[in-house]
């Protein structure tokens, strides 16, 4: 035997069902198209007004698709108000250009490396208070060892 869902006894529901028009349902969309067209009327928005009842129906059960889209052709803006960019040429166009292409930074020289020249010699660094850095340097020996004293 089968399983089979009987359509009657079935939860699944894939049918759209059309909805009837009651005479106070009819009604009711004649006073919201009449209340619709002259807020339209009002607010000066004459494409939005519809022409008949049954066009307003319609659009109300979604039987008509609204044109959403916003259309940008009409917005065509004369040619005169668009300002005019000149056209800079970058530096490589221009040498590219003249004929005298190099590279960026090509003719700058090597940085010599720092090194120190002065008449002191640094032996270190020490830490007086907390993180205060102080230089020691080899001309001045006691001044490490009071440093040392300081710390305890």
């Amino acid at each position: 035997m089968t399983m089979h869902l009987d359509q009657r006894l079935s939860m699944i529901n894939n049918k759209k069902r059309k909805t009837k028009m009651t005479k106070a349902r009819h009604n009711e969309l004649v006073e919201q198209f009449k209340a619709h067209n002259k807020r339209c009327k009002q607010t000066n928005q004459r494409s939005n007004m519809y022409a008949s009842i049954e066009d307003y129906i319609d659009y109300c059960y979604g039987r008509i698709k609204i044109d959403t889209s916003n259309s940008r052709e009409s917005l065509v803006f004369p040619k005169d108000t668009h300002r005019q960019t000149p056209n800079y040429p970058s530096m490589m166009e221009e040498s590219i250009k003249n004929g005298t292409f190099h590279k960026i930074g090509a003719e700058g020289t090597k940085k010599e490396p720092l090194r120190y020249t002065g008449e002191r010699k640094l032996l270190g660094i020490a830490t007086m208070h907390k993180s205060n850095a102080v230089p020691i340097f080899a001309d001045d020996k006691q001044h490490a060892i009071d440093i040392a004293r300081m710390r305890r």
